[in-house]
Order: C-alpha cells, then structure tokens, then sequence
C-alpha cells in the first residue's frame, strides 16, 4: 500500500480533496475548502478518526485552523478512517465521507521525504482545479448554446 492516498469527497455540496502520508505511529492530511460554506467564512475544522470497525469516533480536542493536520500516537500496522468538517459562524457542516488508510509497520515503508510528497500533492491538486476549469467552461459554452438556440 502506498504511503500517500489522495482522495476526492463529495459530500452535497462540498467538495474536500484530502491527502494522507501515512507514517509508523502518525498520519498527515491536508484538505482544500469546501466550495460552499453555507453563507459564512470557514472558521476552522474538526477532526474525527477510528481504528477500522470501531463503532465510535473519536474527536480531535482543538479546531484545526487551515486545511492541513497530523494525527500522531497512532498504532504502527492498524487500519484507520479519518473525516472533517467545516464549521463557520452559523455552526459545524457535514462531515466529509470518511477515508481510511494504514500506518506502516516499519520505518522502511516511508520511502518518499516529505518535500517529494509535497511536491505530489501540488501536481495534482493543479491538476484537480484544471479539471474543475474545464468542466466550469464547458457547462459555461452549453448554456450559452442553449440561448442561441432559443433565439
């Protein structure tokens, strides 16, 4: 299994392209804003996480401020799911669609430094927003096909 995982959610209206950097004990992820944000600013983020089959989550302590945390005290070897959710001044929103994803057992399994995982996640959220770009475009031309055709 690949140390990193980037995962597309889609939850109503909100969108979060998450990434994992799955370590021994730790995990890193980022996430982009949600799209809608229900009239008010985003004002940070909670974090839940479980062992895969537990029934409860558990809840980070603190709001996360901007769209990057680490979860660390993990157990090397387990299988965990992460989720997120915005919360603004009118109140928390839905919960992304948990992910989930292994730590590794040994040292040895996180080949890639940090800076080359950067660097990964960079590309393809670019990628990812150009994709966005075209479909915007698109349905942008199709409406206004529509128009001409109704005149």
């Amino acid at each position: 299994m690949s140390n990193l995982t980037s995962i597309l959610l889609f939850h109503g209206t909100l969108y979060y392209s998450c990434f994992f950097f799955f370590q021994q004990t730790k995990v890193r992820i980022r996430w982009n804003e949600p799209t809608c944000n229900g009239g008010g600013a985003v004002t940070g983020y909670e974090l839940q996480w479980r062992c895969w089959g537990a029934q409860h989550w558990k809840t980070a302590n603190n709001l996360i401020i901007g769209t990057e945390c680490r979860k660390k005290n993990l157990l090397p070897g387990k299988r965990y799911e992460f989720r997120v959710r915005a919360k603004n001044n009118i109140g928390y929103g839905p919960y992304a669609v948990g992910v989930s994803g292994a730590t590794t057992n040994n040292v040895s399994n996180g080949r890639k430094r940090e800076e080359e995982v950067v660097e990964e996640e960079k590309r393809k959220e670019k990628k990812e927003e150009k994709k966005r770009k075209r479909t915007r475009k698109k349905r942008k031309r199709e409406r206004v096909k529509k128009i001409v055709d109704m005149e």
